[in-house]
């Protein structure tokens, strides 16, 4: 079994890492400073402590590329997620937060070791990109009465 793709950075005397070093490094060098702020900024928007944000953008950083798949592949912190977080903070606490993640993270590995994920090809994409559509309709919706001149609301039901 293959752990690491051909393109994995790990290969770094490959021809691809030779041919491409000079442009992957200024863009290592922009996404960092993208990315650690905002890693910041989600650790204490969730209520985590501000180390938590600081670890996880480095750590998520250096094993998505190690064993990413592709050399298109883009990694780093998502915003979305800090709801989440802060709701596992607020309910749990930090401590079991951290398990939580844990317990996440290995299960990612075993589904993707047990290729369990070639059962969502079975879904057509069509399904996918109505999905999606739908959403960036809704979120659209939302938002035409604060183009028409209305107040934004902080509650999803009352806009």
């Amino acid at each position: 079994m293959q752990m690491f793709s051909e393109n994995s950075s790990l290969g770094l005397r490959g021809k691809y890492f030779k041919e491409n070093f000079r442009y992957d490094l200024p863009a290592s060098l922009v996404v960092f400073l993208v990315a650690l702020p905002l890693s910041l900024g989600i650790a204490i928007a969730s209520g985590a402590p501000v180390m938590a944000g600081l670890i996880a953008g480095v750590v998520g950083g250096i094993v998505a590329g190690m064993i990413g798949g592709s050399p298109l592949q883009v990694s780093g912190p998502a915003a979305g997620l800090t709801v989440v977080v802060a709701e596992l903070v607020a309910n749990f606490g930090w401590k079991v937060t951290c398990a939580i993640t844990v317990a996440a993270g290995v299960l990612q590995i075993l589904f993707g070791l047990s290729r369990v994920a070639q059962s969502a090809l079975a879904i057509a994409p069509v399904v996918v990109h109505a999905m999606l559509a739908g959403i960036g309709i809704t979120i659209a919706l939302q938002q035409v009465h604060v183009l028409l001149g209305g107040s934004s609301r902080s509650d999803a039901w009352e806009t």
